[in-house]
């Protein structure tokens, strides 16, 4: 594992984003550029094979997603046949007391 620091949330989630729609460049794909399109467009996603993406829940990625919504809607990146879940940590369980009259 990699820990990748970053200044603040707004460059933390630039890096995030980026790196989810990126493909990093690697010696052993020589033949893949770095453009933003090329992590899933490299995939080359089909309704039978979709690139699946894992995404947190809850506050701390917002404004990652955020950046994603930009980037659709500026036509640098698309979601079609690209299947997401969602991965959401538990909850400790609810503990009550019960008081006995």
């Amino acid at each position: 594992m990699r820990l990748i620091i970053r200044d603040d949330p707004a460059s933390a989630s630039s890096y995030i984003a980026n790196y989810i729609i990126s493909k990093n460049p690697a010696p052993r794909f020589p033949t893949i550029s770095n453009s933003p399109k090329d992590r899933i467009k490299a995939f080359a996603p089909t309704p039978t094979h979709p690139f699946v993406l894992g995404l947190p829940t809850g506050s701390s990625p917002v404004l990652i997603y955020k950046i994603l919504v930009e980037k659709f809607k500026a036509g640098e990146i698309s979601f079609e046949n690209v299947v997401t879940f969602n991965m959401v940590s538990p909850s400790p369980p609810c503990v009550t007391s019960k008081t006995e009259n």
